[in-house]
């Protein structure tokens, strides 16, 4: 459901447990025209991703990135800690 719903299904303990931490912030871009919020992005060996991660140390390896974007865009980063809080689609084999 894209509406942001919840779906009613049996979770099972290990999702309802899932913490994820990700760099989140306003629109970087210097011509933005809102201060939309959203995930922040990062270049990594794999390229550009979304700052995400189970494990806190692996985004916050990230903070000098974040530390000169802050100071380059003059907009705040926040390091965020998110909980589960319910399932929104699920896709079965």
């Amino acid at each position: 459901m894209s509406d942001g719903t919840f779906v009613v299904i049996d979770i099972p303990e290990p999702l309802k447990e899932l913490v994820l931490y990700a760099w989140v912030g306003p629109n970087d871009a210097f011509d933005a025209k809102d201060d939309k919020w959203g995930l922040k992005q990062g270049i990594v060996p794999a390229g550009i991703i979304p700052l995400v991660a189970v494990d806190c140390e692996k985004v916050e390896r990230q903070w000098p990135q974040m530390a000169g974007l802050a100071k380059a865009t003059g907009k705040v980063r926040y390091l965020a800690r998110f909980e589960f809080a319910g399932v929104v689609r699920v896709e079965e084999p």
